[in-house]
């Protein structure tokens, strides 16, 4: 749980930063909810699959090997 709030805090800097530098705070509130919704989606996207590759990323940086026993 902590490191989804750190990553949802990290990313949203970066999207506050990125608002700020376009210059987007300037625009009009219909377009500028447009704006926000997708850098929310955005957001999202980047946490999750963030989240998801940090397992082949610890996996690969410990050593660790997966085995699955199916057995017949």
């Amino acid at each position: 749980m902590f490191g989804t709030i750190l990553a949802v805090l990290f990313f949203g800097l970066i999207f506050w930063l990125l608002l700020d530098l376009l210059g987007c705070w300037n625009l009009d509130q219909g377009t500028m909810v447009t704006v926000i919704k997708y850098m929310v989606l955005l957001l999202v996207a980047f946490v999750v699959s963030t989240w998801v590759y940090w397992s082949i990323l610890r996996r690969w940086f410990t050593g660790q090997v997966d085995v699955d026993d199916i057995e017949e």
